[in-house]
């Protein structure tokens, strides 16, 4: 799903119809003290101002005669500030208290860089001198991997730890780990034996990785 496909049809309709079911059964079954967190990343150049169009603001639309949204389709928020027609699916969210919208969101001294911008807000330090990402933080501190998952075929940097990694999952059908059977039943038995050094983290990495196996398993069979 595009970036235009998501403005079409909203931030519900993205949850339900892409997420694997293993993550939004899970979702939907948690019980009413539960938080779960869902982060949409719409990777790319969204046009912000057309997305929460400041309708009131004249300046907005003599300096794009051609891209600007028209005031009588803007869906009007506080008066000053409405959403792009598209995004209607979301107006009852935002009318339940369920919704907020944080506009120029940024950090001190910002970079003209696209790449730079992506690092801070992935690793939520604008000094640059974190190497890991603001939810891959929490995968350090020993937190079930799965708890921490991306859809989509490579992790972010966000999602990846000093010493963690969050797995990515494209569908339940293509996360596993395919090896000949004789191949795999000598790989689980050197897991058995502990190590030493750089070769007991890449065992601990490899039970990690064959646990999260095991859980994505068990929901797809």
């Amino acid at each position: 799903m595009d970036r235009r496909e998501f403005v079409k049809s909203g931030l519900l309709g993205l949850a339900l119809s892409q997420a694997p079911t293993l993550f939004w059964r899970t979702a939907l079954a948690a019980g009413a003290g539960e938080k779960i967190l869902v982060a949409v990343q719409l990777s790319g150049g969204n046009d912000q101002l057309n997305t929460l169009v400041p309708y009131r603001q004249e300046l907005y639309y003599r300096l794009r005669p051609r891209l600007a949204v028209p005031a009588r389709e803007v869906l009007d928020l506080n008066g000053r500030l409405g959403l792009h027609p598209a995004l209607r699916p979301l107006m009852p969210l935002y009318e339940a208290g369920a919704l907020a919208l944080l506009p120029q969101v940024g950090y001190p001294n910002p970079s003209r860089s696209h790449f730079v911008s992506m690092a801070v807000w992935h690793t939520a330090d604008p000094e640059r001198k974190a190497a890991s990402g603001w939810l891959g933080r929490l995968l350090d501190q020993g937190a079930d991997p799965l708890c921490e998952t991306n859809l989509g075929a490579s992790t972010p940097l966000a999602l990846t730890g000093s010493q963690a990694l969050a797995p990515s999952v494209e569908s339940l059908e293509g996360f596993e780990l395919r090896l000949p059977p004789p191949l795999r039943t000598r790989w689980e038995e050197a897991l058995l034996r502990p190590r030493q050094g750089e070769a007991e983290a890449v065992r601990q990495a490899f039970l990690r990785l064959k646990a999260t196996l095991s859980q994505v398993g068990r929901a797809r069979g």
